[in-house]
């Protein structure tokens, strides 16, 4: 084998693993870890912080809507994708630094907790996970399938028992869910995932807040 062929090999080599290189960031970069960081994101994040990071472009002050009607001023990343698309709500409304929370909801994204949990996940997925039974809200309303509680299984320890550090919403298919099901599981009444009629809607996460400390 000449040596061009051997030099073109490796250069070949160098790009394809450089590639992989950034591949591989690109995916940790879409990694949540409870208490610690979304994506390149920590306690310590301004927004002018989230500019160097996500692009100027990518970056838009706005009113973020926390449900019943109520808002507060803070910042969306990526918003006019729909899939990437997230916001915060800052501990410093004046200065913008030290997010207080970080939200994100819809069909799909790429953002997920490092356990694997993410839009999409379902119920009887998280019950896995969890080990047992926990505790939810009803659905058809703002708070619509809001986690009340774990019931000390073994996603407490990473999400808080009560939610304290990851807050997940999870709603049922509306169009294909049997009526009867549906509404035996409506209101802000708290239900055992469980539940007969809770098991067979099998309701998805659609609607996931990460806090910091």
């Amino acid at each position: 084998m000449s040596f061009k062929i051997i030099n073109k090999l490796c250069v070949c080599l160098g790009i394809c693993l450089v590639v992989g290189i950034i591949n591989i960031a690109a995916q940790k970069s879409y990694t949540i870890v409870p208490g610690v960081k979304f994506g390149e994101i920590t306690s310590r994040t301004s927004e002018a912080d989230l500019k160097k990071i996500y692009g100027s472009k990518n970056v838009k002050r706005d009113e973020i809507g926390l449900g019943e009607g109520e808002t507060m001023p803070g910042t969306v990343v990526f918003p006019n994708d729909e899939k990437k698309r997230f916001s915060i709500v800052w501990k410093n409304e004046k200065t913008r630094n030290s997010p207080d929370f970080i939200q994100f909801f819809g069909e799909k994204s790429p953002w997920k907790i490092n356990n694997g949990v993410g839009i999409g996940t379902t119920l009887k997925e998280l019950e896995k996970l969890n080990g047992k039974p926990f505790e939810l809200a009803g659905f058809q309303w703002d708070y619509s399938g809001t986690v009340y509680s774990w019931k000390s299984g073994k996603l407490a320890k990473l999400f808080g028992n009560d939610g304290n550090k990851v807050s997940l919403m999870l709603n049922p298919d509306y169009e294909k869910a049997p009526a009867k099901d549906l509404d035996a599981m409506v209101g802000d009444g708290g239900f055992s995932s469980s539940h007969k009629s809770m098991q067979r809607l099998n309701p998805r996460v659609s609607y996931i807040i990460i806090k910091f400390p």
